[in-house]
């Protein structure tokens, strides 16, 4: 074969694999429009979509009494317009976010391309994470990881309810990824766009900014400094009031979420709240003395504290939504890579057990709780399962994960 037969094929297969691509995000752009044709309740995009659209088209404050009316009026019709729901409870840079979405004028088309940018950003998600921790699974072992996060119930549950916490945990990838490859203005704008779920993340941006202080990486630190400020302060010339309006907004609508106190006093009510401090104080030490521990220390360690801190928010006492666990996606794939290449094939399967057991038994204990008429957010397997696993699994490969991995030369191992 000669070179330029070989350069015909390999423009053949590339123009393939392109249409192959856009044909495919099409067929599930589809898909997706059929869904929400189908689920007409209250969901996290609509409300975001219309609060956007009405800002943009007529000039209506987001935080607005009457944008909410409005909202349920879409949502559940006239006569329902007084049910709950429907408040923009974001800060207001996240309309930007949405604004693309907002100019299309029908919800439901709308709602499907969102759906498919969040199913396109859960895999994207995992591929960056390989990418961040080097990691080279063998082809079947990569195609199982990078499908997982589209059949786990977290997941799957954040795309179909439309949860801007995708992107969020796309984010948290892409800031890994600025830092590793020393890119840090790039990582410090990406942690600032991730305060979209503040509550949740804020352990994660402390931890981000207390290693990049402490190895003096000022680019990383001042932009996500000027980045949180930018933020917060650009969209005073489109809404001057829009922090009073949204802590007014935040407040009224008492929607904090749920906390693990909360989870565990509603199934022992005697010692609930003594249980919940206990692990809130505990939680809260282990952070301080990890990230402590974490001072002037390379990325590795930065890597493993910071996966901790993502965990820990799920355990330490800040108020979260069921969907808020895709986030966990980064600890998952930092637990795996290193289990599959400090293991062999013990790793390979502990690896493939893993994913099986997040799975299918997230799976069963969600369908379990339904069947029970048990709200997601109260049930103890479905709250505790995945953060316990997965802080069990970081403390048993922090040895491995924070070290240099070995590498052969003059046949001799060095660090």
């Amino acid at each position: 074969m000669t070179v330029s037969q070989r350069n015909q094929r390999q423009l053949i297969i590339q123009f393939s694999l392109v249409l192959f691509v856009i044909f495919s995000l099409i067929g599930l752009t589809w898909a997706n429009y059929r869904f929400v044709q189908s689920d007409t309740g209250m969901n996290e995009f609509t409300p975001r979509w219309a609060a956007t659209r009405w800002f943009l088209m007529k000039g209506m404050s987001p935080y607005s009494q009457q944008t909410t009316t409005d909202i349920q009026t879409l949502v559940y019709g006239e006569s329902n317009a007084e049910r709950e729901g429907g408040r923009f409870l974001f800060p207001f840079f996240s309309v930007f976010i949405y604004a693309p979405f907002a100019l299309i004028g029908d919800p439901n088309i709308a709602r499907a391309i969102w759906m498919t940018v969040l199913e396109v950003s859960a895999i994207g998600v995992t591929a960056l994470c390989i990418i961040v921790n080097r990691w080279k699974p063998s082809r079947w072992l990569f195609a199982l990881v990078l499908l997982f996060p589209l059949f786990w119930y977290f997941s799957v549950r954040a795309i179909l309810d439309g949860n801007i916490i995708v992107l969020c945990a796309l984010s948290v990838a892409f800031v890994f990824l600025g830092i590793r490859t020393n890119h840090d203005n790039f990582a410090g704008i990406m942690l600032a766009l991730s305060m979209v779920y503040y509550q949740v993340l804020f352990p994660f941006l402390i931890t981000v900014l207390i290693w990049a202080a402490s190895n003096r990486r000022w680019s990383l630190f001042w932009s996500t400094i000027i980045g949180l400020f930018f933020i917060s302060i650009a969209p005073i010339l489109f809404l001057p009031d829009w922090i009073m309006q949204f802590l007014r907004q935040v407040i009224n609508s008492g929607d904090f979420g749920m906390t693990p106190g909360a989870v565990i006093t509603y199934w022992l009510p005697g010692v609930g709240k003594q249980t919940a401090w206990l692990l809130t104080f505990s939680m809260a030490a282990m952070m301080i003395w990890e990230i402590a521990t974490m001072l002037e220390k390379d990325f590795r360690r930065l890597l493993w504290v910071g996966c901790l801190a993502i965990n820990a928010a799920f355990l330490i006492g800040l108020p979260f939504y069921i969907e808020y666990y895709v986030l966990l996606l980064p600890v998952i794939i930092l637990v795996l890579a290193v289990w599959d290449e400090r293991w062999g094939l013990i790793g390979r399967i502990l690896v493939v057990l893993s994913i099986v057991l997040l799975v299918f038994g997230v799976w069963l204990a969600a369908i379990n709780a339904g069947q029970k008429r048990i709200s997601p957010e109260v049930d103890p397997l479905l709250v505790f399962f995945t953060p316990a696993f997965l802080l069990f699994g970081l403390y048993w490969i922090k040895w491995r994960a924070i070290r240099k991995p070995l590498v052969i030369k003059d046949d001799l191992l060095i660090d």
